[in-house]
């Protein structure tokens, strides 16, 4: 059996029993056990000859109203953030606070509506940075590896194309990563992600798996070149795609809700948008979807150390 408990240090094999120890100050502490909040430490004094209890209660998590758990979100890798908190003007603050220059500008901000901790794309428009963002190109290109994280509503399941909910492009014909809702002239109720115009460039969860609901959709690019979607937590579309990060056209900027020539709007609701520059692992995706849109981020990580390699041998990059 698993040890449950620890008695000074030492584990033990289960709760319920009895454990002869020497007299004086002892130390009981419970093991993790998945699912439940670990309970605090308890240091009783043991009289010699006298058998003392001790309880530890496991408790469930606490929930917000929404029923996610009330636990931190990941912030390994984390270069950007929008929790779209600001609800005031034509500005969708990054609250990362990694790098500068990404903070998004609302083309049209009569077109949107902010709520509580929400904005809502009522009409067709963009928000963008207001240049390339270097920052996040030079992390992305470091490791090879990126993570696209929102938490949407779609205001309807019949726009395509796909429409842009995340996009680092420039038109319909050119983008360096592309996270949408539909195929291109076909079903609207499913995500696709796309990773540079080369060849076989799109990935498309199977119809169905997009509604209107609150819904987690996240897309990664491993850095041997897998990218997986994920739709509340769960893979469903991964390969290998072509395309590196390494020959991403860094003059392109960031967008919201649109491609940067004003095409493939799309209408719904943000409640949360977040940049990685790694490819976030199952477990964590699970601890994001978990925590919910309106969970704390932890101050993120440094930056990664230099891949020199990838510099060296791309031809764009070198060593210093």
């Amino acid at each position: 059996i698993d040890p449950l408990v620890s008695v000074d240090g030492v584990p033990r094999d289960m709760m319920g029993t009895t454990i002869a120890v020497a007299a004086g100050e002892t130390t009981v502490c419970g093991e993790p056990v998945t699912g439940y909040v670990t309970p605090s430490c308890q240091t009783v004094d043991v009289p010699a000859g006298v058998t003392t209890r001790v309880g530890l209660a496991y408790g469930l998590p606490q929930t917000d109203d929404e029923g996610f758990e009330e636990a931190p979100r990941v912030s390994e890798g984390l270069v950007a953030l929008y929790e779209f908190g600001d609800g005031s003007d034509g500005t969708i603050t990054d609250t990362a606070g990694v790098v500068e220059g990404m903070d998004l500008t609302i083309a049209n901000p009569a077109a949107v509506t902010w709520g509580q901790g929400t904005l809502t794309f009522d009409q067709p428009t963009i928000a963008t940075t207001d240049g390339a963002p270097t920052g996040l190109y030079e992390r992305v290109q470091t490791t090879g590896e990126f993570t696209v994280e929102a938490w949407i509503e779609a205001d309807n399941l019949t726009q395509n194309g796909p429409a842009r909910i995340v996009s680092l492009g420039k038109d319909t014909s050119n983008a360096n990563v592309v996270v949408g809702q539909g195929s291109y002239q076909g079903a609207a109720d499913l995500i696709e992600a796309r990773h540079q115009r080369l060849g076989d460039y799109q990935l498309p969860t199977a119809e169905g798996t997009l509604t209107t609901d609150l819904t987690h959709v996240v897309a990664t690019r491993a850095e041997d070149g897998t990218v997986t979607v994920y739709i509340d937590g769960q893979a469903q579309a991964s390969r290998a795609m072509e395309g590196d990060p390494a020959d991403w056209d860094t003059s392109y900027r960031l967008a919201l809700g649109a491609e940067l020539d004003k095409s493939r709007h799309w209408l719904g609701t943000y409640h949360l948008v977040a940049l990685y520059n790694g490819a976030l692992t199952p477990d964590q995706i699970t601890t994001n979807h978990t925590a919910g849109p309106t969970a704390d981020t932890p101050q993120p990580e440094p930056e990664p150390e230099p891949r020199w390699w990838r510099r060296l041998f791309k031809g764009r990059w070198w060593w210093w």
